[in-house]
């Protein structure tokens, strides 16, 4: 696993959009239900003293972004409620920002789903971190469960990281990745799903991927029924759920999921600093 310096400044970008009725996240009451929710797709970035990079996720790619029916698929795109449009991708994002892809040393993927990781081939200098349970799953499920196998057998740089740390903030396991980096058991939304904290100082960022696909079905320990469709381990997920409410009332930390408009509209646009 590479080695990098600590996390100096960190902020989330939302690599294009969904769109989701709000009875799938349990949002909403009679009418209100069938109002249409734009869902981000967040990754985090993190620049490091020295000035490498680490993604938690990737998002969509260059190519998905640009002709996202004939990448992505037109079924899919539907379902998903799929909204990309050329620039959306974090390579380009980066780029406006002065970061060039070779400054991506490192992508933690929350979890193998296809809208997490399909821009994984715009930063082919970067090792690619996932647990083995994630990876095997995916393998065994193949596309029709969200994964893609064919894109993840294109990537060579592939380190597969055991949680075989001590219990943390609720969470089963943990594994450091580095000063100020650390992987969280986050399993449940999938075989071998991860959160991901991140110190800055007085402030501990924590970006949850889809282990809850908002904080309120975490806090109020009810899955959305969109989670119920989609969970590997139900139960599991419910133990990730309490790990996250009690985390997510501790001061010191901010919290996001991937998808949640409430915790994007928190974050969006914000840089956090170490002081």
């Amino acid at each position: 696993m590479a080695e990098i310096g600590p996390p100096e400044r960190a902020w989330f970008l939302s690599v294009g959009a969904f769109r989701s009725p709000s009875f799938a996240l349990g949002q909403g009451a009679g009418l209100g239900a069938l109002a249409w929710l734009r869902l981000s797709n967040a990754i985090l970035v993190i620049e490091h003293r020295g000035g490498d990079v680490t993604l938690v996720d990737a998002g969509w790619s260059e190519a998905q972004c640009r002709a996202p029916l004939r990448e992505i698929g037109l079924l899919q795109s539907l379902l998903l409620g799929v909204t990309v449009r050329e620039g959306d991708d974090a390579k380009a994002q980066l780029a406006r920002r002065g970061i060039a892809p070779d400054r991506v040393r490192r992508i933690v993927a929350t979890h193998l789903h296809v809208d997490h990781v399909g821009g994984l081939d715009d930063f082919p200098d970067a090792e690619v971190i996932t647990t083995p349970d994630e990876l095997a799953s995916a393998r065994a499920r193949g596309r029709v469960h969200g994964f893609d196998v064919a894109r993840l057998a294109r990537i060579g740089r592939l380190t597969l990281v055991g949680l075989d740390g001590p219990a943390r903030a609720g969470f089963a396991a943990t594994r450091a990745l580095g000063p100020g980096l650390t992987l969280l058991d986050a399993r449940g939304h999938t075989a071998g799903s991860v959160a991901v904290e991140v110190e800055l100082g007085g402030t501990r960022l924590l970006h949850l991927g889809d282990a809850a696909y908002t904080l309120q079905e975490a806090e109020q320990d009810r899955p959305s029924p969109l989670s119920r469709r989609t969970s590997w381990d139900g139960p599991r997920q419910r133990e990730t759920y309490r790990a996250i409410a009690a985390a997510v009332h501790q001061p010191d930390v901010v919290a996001i999921t991937s998808h949640d408009p409430r915790t994007w509209a928190c974050v969006e646009g914000k840089v956090f600093a170490r002081t």
